[in-house]
């Protein structure tokens, strides 16, 4: 069968991606082995920028890294399955497209937030240049924009494409025909729970990653740290995982444990949007830890881009509701009637 063009273009996009994020779990594995070792020697040597990197940041770019490699590996295999026709591999493909439309959007609007806010030049600049750094600010942010637009256009992009009927003809090669249409399975599951149920696993393990890094956490304005932040992230994360398998499996539990963990992650929205203040804590905290510089956004700004972030999760969670409401009638079992 020949394959369309817009499924060839796709899977070279992809491919390019893969490559990018192979390339970005080399970068973070050598940095993980030797930068450590470098800032130390620059630090003793007094040149400049050369405190020593925090203890846990060995094992964090490891942790970076095996996420991009294992990125990488499955944006190949997509590959292959694109080229193959692959029904599983069309919905790999929208998942992921789901995946970067969604950082790219929210990426997108971060930029224009901080792009919005007035930033000071920070210490040391003069203030004959406050215009080149002006300059440079909405350059760098342009630029930026850009880049996150055709990230969050290209997700789109295949989340539309891959769902025309056409499209979805061309990947049923491997179902069983008879009489010369396509047969498919009576229990089909909603492309949109697909993507959902493999987000939910994905972001069960990002929440794994995070438990075993030594940064605080807020639970309704509750600061967590140490065994206690650890042992909540890993209840929420099991939760999700819970939530994903049982919307892949089409189980009604499933559908209500989603609505249950929207409905907190709703209120935790609200909450920290009325105490943005709280979150602006946790982010000096965490870069301190990190060997960071302070942000260069005054508290107010701070506030309107913690703020703003939290709108858009919260917009993005009851997206969720909706589509598990729109949907519900997936998670109804059949009713055998008597013979």
């Amino acid at each position: 069968m020949k394959r369309p063009v817009g499924v060839v273009v796709a899977a070279v996009l992809l491919l390019f991606g893969s490559l990018f994020q192979l390339l970005m779990a080399a970068v973070m594995a050598l940095s993980g082995a030797f930068m450590p070792m470098a800032a130390v020697a620059g630090g003793a040597s007094g040149a400049p920028g050369g405190a020593p990197m925090p203890g846990f940041m060995h094992g964090f770019m490891f942790a970076i890294s095996a996420v991009c490699l294992a990125l990488a590996v499955w944006g190949i295999v997509t590959t292959v399955g694109l080229f193959r026709l692959r029904r599983w591999a069309r919905y790999s493909v929208l998942v992921i497209g789901g995946i970067i439309a969604v950082i790219g959007g929210f990426s997108m609007l971060t930029s224009l937030i901080i792009l919005a806010i007035p930033m000071t030049p920070t210490a040391g600049v003069d203030a004959s240049d406050a215009s080149t750094f002006a300059a440079m600010k909405y350059v760098i942010f342009a630029v930026s924009e850009i880049m996150y637009g055709i990230m969050t256009g290209v997700g789109v992009w295949w989340l539309v494409y891959f769902n025309r009927k056409g499209v979805r003809d061309v990947f049923q090669g491997g179902a069983a025909v008879e009489g010369g249409t396509v047969e498919t399975a009576k229990s089909k599951r909603p492309v949109a729970i697909t993507v959902l149920a493999v987000l939910e696993i994905f972001g069960a393990g990002c929440c794994v990653m995070v438990a075993l890094l030594p940064f605080p956490a807020i639970f309704f304005g509750i600061p967590l740290d140490g065994w206690q932040k650890a042992v909540f992230l890993l209840l929420f994360a099991t939760a999700q995982a819970a939530m994903g398998v049982g919307l892949w499996r089409l189980a009604e539990w499933g559908r209500r444990l989603g609505m249950l963990l929207m409905a907190f992650g709703i209120a935790q929205c609200v909450f920290s949007m009325l105490r943005p203040s709280q979150f602006a804590s946790v982010t000096a905290e965490f870069n301190q830890k990190m060997g960071l510089p302070a942000s260069p956004l005054p508290a107010q700004a701070q506030n309107i881009m913690f703020v703003s972030m939290f709108g858009f999760s919260l917009l993005f969670c009851f997206a969720i509701v909706a589509v598990l409401i729109y949907y519900r009638s997936a998670f109804e079992k059949p009713v055998e009637l008597a013979a």
